[in-house]
């Protein structure tokens, strides 16, 4: 996986549909940081619960 291939793709399809490439730009990386974050979250959500339902 390249550097910026995902907000490539996603600002690519923006500018198509008529975005600005500002907005295009700036709503790929927070939607990107935001998928990571919330994967991010649920997998230590994942990780942590069988531990507490053993006890």
């Amino acid at each position: 996986a390249g550097v910026g291939t995902y907000e490539a793709g996603y600002v690519g399809i923006l500018i198509f549909l008529g975005v600005d490439k500002e907005t295009a730009i700036l709503s790929s990386v927070f939607v990107h940081l935001f998928i990571l974050l919330s994967s991010a979250i649920l997998s230590l959500i994942c990780y942590t619960l069988p531990v507490f339902k053993s006890r």
